[in-house]
């Protein structure tokens, strides 16, 4: 059967095939941080990047789709992933087929700049989708990425088996605080956009708060990863695929988990717990509580935590998986002079 493949850019383009998007999406299982729903509010609250796009058809259905993102400094093209560094991200496509058109593609495409470029696709899923670019870019590389721990929830599984001991009396701990105290817990699981909405703040503050104090905030540097992360939450919640963790202590929220739906996984997308609270453990409460609703719905065989390894995320029939890395440059003069910059920038800082 004949393929087309198509290249174009816009997000004005890109949402004319939002429909056929979500139908592959939903039919190829594809990771949710390479879903429509994490796409685009990344790139709308982005105008500076332009969406470079490549569809896969046949017979007028899509079989195949690749979202990226290009910005142009300094005369180069910069080609990356249209997503939060360090979230799952992948191609959907029907066959191995398919997945060759993709390949093939992308090179158009870059070819269609017209000027040099680079190109860096971090967080792919599988040495799969990255090896087919070997027949049709130029200088390639390919690497290991950040590690994931993936735990395993499935059929036979109980919460003795997935939780560590130490985690179990940690989390008794916890809860025997709470009650000599006479501090009043309420864990609640939402999944409804209206419901979530009136939550994001208080959420959204305990992230920014937690990750000042571990030295993770960038929202001066980008301030569109705030609004990208609310609409992110509320955009897979209109699609069916979210659960929101609130555990509340005295009804303020002291510890949260954002989960999002694909397949048989469930991929943690975002956790956190109130500084406020720290003595009381409301994450190892709100993790511990992860698991338990994991092994009670018979759809869900797998948690997915997030990229890097954390003590937390290694409790368990745990795997650990790797992304892949897809790095090429339109020429062997760009590739020197691309890893030139950063060693020339260390020297005049060094020397200022």
């Amino acid at each position: 059967m004949t393929r087309k493949v198509e290249v174009f850019s816009g997000l004005d383009r890109l949402r004319r095939h939002v429909d056929s998007f979500q139908e592959l999406a939903a039919s190829t299982q594809v990771t949710p941080g390479a879903q429509w729903e994490s796409v685009e509010p990344w790139l709308r609250h982005r105008p500076h990047v332009r969406p470079l796009a490549v569809r896969v058809s046949q017979d007028g259905c899509a079989s195949g789709l690749a979202i990226l993102s290009a910005v142009r400094r300094r005369g180069i093209w910069r080609i990356g992933k249209a997503g939060v560094a360090g979230e799952p991200y992948g191609f959907m496509f029907g066959d191995d087929e398919d997945l060759a058109a993709l390949h093939r593609g992308i090179g158009r495409a870059l070819r269609l700049l017209h000027n040099p470029w680079t190109l860096v696709l971090e967080d792919m899923p599988d040495a799969a989708q990255c090896a087919g670019f070997t027949e049709v870019l130029p200088n390639l590389t390919l690497g290991r990425g950040l590690p994931s721990p993936v735990l395993d929830v499935g059929s036979g599984q109980s919460l003795r088996t997935v939780l560590s001991r130490n985690t179990r009396c940690a989390t008794a701990k916890a809860y025997n605080r709470l009650r000599g105290e006479d501090r009043a817990l309420t864990v609640t699981w939402l999944t409804e956009a209206d419901e979530l909405s009136e939550q994001l703040d208080a959420i959204a503050e305990i992230r920014l708060r937690r990750n000042q104090l571990l030295g993770r905030d960038r929202s001066d540097v980008d301030p569109a990863e705030l609004p990208t992360f609310r609409d992110t939450i509320l955009g897979h919640a209109r699609a069916g695929r979210a659960k929101v963790l609130l555990v509340q202590i005295d009804g303020s929220t002291a510890a949260y988990a954002v989960c999002f739906l694909s397949g048989h996984e469930m991929w943690v997308y975002s956790n956190s717990m109130s500084p406020d609270y720290t003595r009381y453990s409301p994450g190892t409460l709100a993790n511990a509580e992860v698991v338990r609703e994991a092994l009670c719905d018979p759809s869900i065989d797998v948690v997915n935590w997030g990229a890097g390894i954390q003590r937390y995320k290694m409790s368990g029939p745990v795997t650990v998986r790797y992304a892949r890395t897809v790095e090429a440059w339109s020429s062997s003069t760009i590739r020197v002079w691309d890893s030139a910059v950063p060693r020339i920038r260390r020297r005049l800082l060094l020397a200022s």
